[in-house]
């Protein structure tokens, strides 16, 4: 089996000349994020991720269990970011 490689910067798209968004609407996607994650404590399901991407903004946050039966939950934001996909992987 070939081993999958991305390299940077030749593989990856950049967003830099995306729709510049302000800190209010980046806001308003984090805040999405996280009533996601409550739902999802609330009910008892498991979410791993949940992400938003638009315009030159990468907003993804991540719902992590401890022992405690509590959980953290993580939100990274980026702008002006890159990205990579390699689809139809056999």
């Amino acid at each position: 089996m070939e081993t999958l490689r991305f390299n940077y910067p030749e593989d990856y798209y950049s967003f830099e000349d995306g729709v510049n968004l302000n800190d209010h609407e980046i806001n308003k996607f984090v805040d999405k994020i996280v009533k996601k994650f409550r739902k999802k404590i609330k009910k008892g399901k498991k979410s791993n991720y949940h992400y938003i991407a638009t315009g030159n903004v990468f907003v993804c946050g991540f719902l992590n269990r401890e022992e405690n039966d509590k959980y953290t939950i993580e939100i990274i934001v980026t702008k002006n970011y890159s990205s990579a996909t390699e689809c139809n992987i056999k």
